[in-house]
């Protein structure tokens, strides 16, 4: 599917993830091609949990950005939010690698449990001045705390952004999710679209056994003639080499 190819035996495998159920318990993120897509449902699953008058704190953090124009624009197109907002119970997604032993990487899944008040940890981010403690669905709670990502330039900073670092998870898009790797997910192909997309969307998962499909489509499994190019060409040169 890299290379854009598939065969009658690749697409029923696939087809057999879109006749499967999630179980009530299990919490999936899902994944849209389009970006409203994904914010329309995770602006209806907060607002739902923020109806509940016992919810309690509701915190909103607002990147601190520095540098200049035109590098601090390109801070926009990353994946660290420029506001997020945040409530008990809601589910989130670490954006940034924080510690690979516990497994708390790019792509860790969770819930907000509760808030920790540190007024000089959040660095005027937080409106209230309180960080979130996330229960990651490994098993693992910790205080998330404020982390960078920074433009470079010619080995220059040129640009940074500070932020919590975590995204809402109950959707998002597929573009945001390239990189990460998530236990299980749900991926709705039927807006796909572009050379692509949908290899990044099965990509994402570490197995068949995560994977939930609607809105599969053979014919969305596309591949931008370059990419198609470069593999031809990479087995070219290294034969024997498989591609993965």
């Amino acid at each position: 599917m890299r290379k854009g190819e598939s065969n009658e035996h690749h697409c029923e495998s696939l087809r057999q993830c879109c006749y499967k159920s999630i179980e009530k318990s299990v919490i999936v993120p899902n994944l849209f091609p389009r970006k409203d897509d994904a914010e329309r449902v995770n602006d209806k699953m907060l607002r739902k949990l923020m109806e509940d008058k016992k919810i309690g704190i509701v915190e909103k953090y607002t990147a601190k950005d520095t540098g200049k124009e035109p590098w601090k624009r390109q801070l926009e197109k990353g994946i660290a939010p420029k506001e997020i907002q945040l409530c008990k119970g809601a589910r989130v997604m670490l954006i940034k690698n924080k510690d690979l032993k516990n497994g708390l990487v790019n792509g860790a899944v969770g819930t907000v449990i509760s808030f920790s008040w540190d007024k000089k940890a959040c660095k005027r981010i937080a409106s209230k001045g309180f960080l979130p403690i996330v229960k990651f669905d490994s098993g693992k709670t910790v205080r998330v705390e404020p982390e960078k990502w920074e433009v470079i330039e010619d080995d220059r900073r040129v640009a940074t952004r500070r932020q919590i670092p975590l995204m809402l998870a109950w959707a998002t898009s597929i573009h945001k999710m390239q990189g990460m790797t998530l236990d299980s997910l749900h991926a709705d192909l039927s807006r796909a679209f572009g050379p692509g997309m949908v290899y990044v969307a099965l990509s994402r998962v570490r197995s068949q056994d995560g994977l939930y499909l609607s809105g599969f489509d053979p014919s969305k499994i596309q591949a931008h003639p370059k990419v198609v190019e470069f593999y031809n060409n990479l087995s070219r040169y290294s034969p024997g080499l498989e591609v993965f």
